[in-house]
């Protein structure tokens, strides 16, 4: 089953996406919440929500990535493609894309959304979702959305484990 998106990877560190994103975007750096977005998870383990990256490439895509915030693992993948398949063509090809089965749920990523085209999502393992829908009515771009619960939940689970004892002394 497919977990990446131009090559950024769900599970992947911070350093190995950093490098990645240096390496192939045309435009990239942290998404703060003052600019309009940010992950929408919010990490019990640090109390904050997860940070976010924007790369851009030369053809219009974008690729958001999200990294927990005690792992710094990818946790979140959202990418915008442009593309003029119609919808149909477009389900078909994210079925062979992503090897998920023609199961799938449908729905509006907006409530009030009156759009030509419906989202779909598949809860494609125990831990994997994958959400796809499109931004325009003429389907110009499509948005795809990744994320890997197991990871989140790795990340919480080691706030648990006690951090290892340092040789320093404390200052006081």
């Amino acid at each position: 089953m497919k977990r990446d998106l131009r090559g950024f990877s769900l599970g992947m560190s911070k350093d190995e996406a950093a490098r990645l994103a240096r390496s192939q975007c045309s435009n990239f750096g942290k998404v703060s919440f003052h600019g309009g977005m940010r992950a929408e998870e919010f990490f019990a383990s640090s109390s904050e929500h997860g940070k976010q990256f924007s790369c851009r490439f030369a053809d219009g895509s974008i690729v958001n990535y999200a990294l927990t915030p005690r792992t710094s693992k990818v946790y979140k993948l959202n990418g915008v493609f442009l593309s003029q398949m119609t919808c149909p063509e477009l389900l078909d090809f994210i079925i062979e894309e992503f090897k998920v089965g023609e199961k799938y749920s449908k729905y509006h990523p907006k409530p009030k959304a009156d759009r030509a085209c419906q989202g779909w999502s598949w809860q494609a393992g125990p831990a994997y979702d994958l959400k796809v829908w499109l931004n325009e009515p003429d389907t110009s771009r499509f948005n795809v959305s990744l994320m890997d619960n197991e990871i989140v939940r790795e990340n919480e689970a080691s706030a648990a484990e006690p951090e290892p004892p340092t040789g320093a002394r404390p200052r006081l």
